[in-house]
């Protein structure tokens, strides 16, 4: 396999990896919400939902 498609398949197996970590995916999501002037409560259940809550706390 030459040096060039090794990088690429590199380059597309970390970013595709990246995309769906649940921080990333949280982050992403909430970048343009707007959550106002109320009180807002987190909830989250499952195995990646201490990545995620943090990522949402922001």
């Amino acid at each position: 396999m030459n040096q060039k498609l090794k990088k690429d398949i590199d380059y597309i197996v970390e970013n595709s990896i990246k995309a769906v970590l649940p921080d990333e995916a949280v982050t992403r999501a909430l970048k343009n919400f707007s959550y106002g002037d109320g009180k807002v409560i987190l909830v989250a259940a499952g195995k990646a939902a201490w990545q995620m809550a943090y990522a949402a706390k922001g």
